[in-house]
């Protein structure tokens, strides 16, 4: 298989990935408690250094073994969501904070950003 039809089918693979862009802002007290016989993906002990924050979220919010601390509280401020097709969800809490909503902006710029330069990078490759 030639290098070009090798890239054509990742990217055929990573299309989902490409479809949608989702950033998701969250504020409050996230208070984690690490069962010692638990290990995470990589057979590491969990710990702050080597767990991943989507890992992370969906422990806190789903209380899997590695659990947000009864004390927790996280609370979702804002959620972008945009379709490849221009379609767009957007959400945001009633009392979000100037700071953290520009925060959110940011990210979202950010993401729009990055996502456009990986495609620049397909296309050059491609053509």
């Amino acid at each position: 298989m030639s290098k070009l039809s090798e890239a054509l089918n990742n990217l055929k693979d990573t299309a989902a990935d490409f479809s949608s862009l989702t950033v998701t802002t969250y504020t409050g007290n996230l208070s984690i408690m690490f069962q010692n016989s638990q290990t995470v993906a990589d057979g590491d002990t969990p710990s702050l250094s080597n767990i991943d924050l989507d890992r992370l979220f969906t422990y806190a919010i789903g209380n899997a073994n590695v659990t947000a601390d009864p004390e927790s509280k996280i609370t979702l401020k804002a959620m972008n969501v945009h379709k490849i097709d221009g379609d767009a969800v957007l959400y945001r809490d009633e009392q979000i904070s100037d700071d953290i909503e520009k925060a959110h902006n940011q990210a979202v710029t950010a993401g729009r950003e990055t996502r456009e330069g990986i495609l620049n990078l397909i296309k050059k490759i491609v053509s």
